[in-house]
């Protein structure tokens, strides 16, 4: 049966982090990606005994305790307490942990923005898409505004009759609760919609979890997707071969 609408995701899917892209200096003898920019006067204000070298390990060490909380409770978590946790891991009161943290978050935002590339079809294959079925944009990613300004600047907002980005909705895939939103503002059954994503866990997982069939974007056996294409550009001619 040919599916009421389509959900897709949109980091390794529609867009792409060119890591390259992402700003980098010598710490400690060593090149690292620093993506705050002015970190150095930010930590001076905060935390003044703390070394940047310093404060990039408790980062590392709070981002790493934040994953295993969102792996266990399926909740997001804002990007910017990740700063904050490393802020007073590093000597910063709460108070001024905070305000700098929401710097930081933001500062670390824009330079992930700047390192996301869009393929030049994507904007044609998501009118393929749409001209055929409602579209759901569902996203796993922790600043929400950085998630819309994205669709916005690659000119990919239109598209879609919904977005349901994680730090928005306070849920992350592969909770079912994260599908049932996107299924609900499309106002369609899960069973009646098809999942597209590059992550097994998240995407291929959750959708199959929330009742719906999912399209694995990736290499190898697929179960218990559906099926497996490599690009999103092979969408409409895959479900052209299924649903025919």
């Amino acid at each position: 049966m040919r599916p009421d609408a389509l959900s897709l995701d949109l980091f390794g899917t529609i867009v792409f982090f060119d890591i390259d892209r992402l700003p980098r200096r010598i710490v400690a003898g060593e090149q690292k990606i620093v993506t705050v920019a002015g970190i150095d006067e930010l930590l001076a204000n905060a935390a003044p005994e703390s070394t940047l070298d310093g404060f990039l390990d408790a980062l590392f060490h709070s981002s790493t305790e934040i994953a295993r909380e969102k792996a266990s409770d399926r909740r997001e978590v804002p990007t910017q307490e990740r700063f904050r946790r490393a802020l007073v891991a590093s000597g910063a009161q709460i108070a001024q942990a905070g305000a700098t943290a929401a710097i930081m978050a933001e500062r670390h935002m824009a330079a992930l923005a700047d390192a996301v590339v869009c393929p030049p079809d994507r904007p044609h294959v998501l009118a393929q898409l749409a001209a055929r079925h409602p579209l759901a944009l569902v996203s796993n990613f922790d600043h929400g505004p950085t998630a819309h300004a994205l669709l916005a600047r690659f000119s990919l907002t239109s598209y879609f009759r919904a977005i349901v980005v994680s730090a928005d909705v306070g849920v992350l895939k592969p909770a079912v609760e994260i599908f049932d939103v996107a299924c609900a503002r499309l106002a369609t059954d899960p069973a009646r919609c098809v999942h597209v994503g590059d992550s097994r866990e998240a995407d291929v997982l959750g959708a199959t979890a929330a009742g719906m069939t999912a399209v694995w974007i990736g290499e190898g056996e697929a179960a218990p997707a559906a099926g497996c294409i490599a690009d999103l550009r092979e969408l409409p001619e895959w479900l052209a071969a299924r649903y025919a």
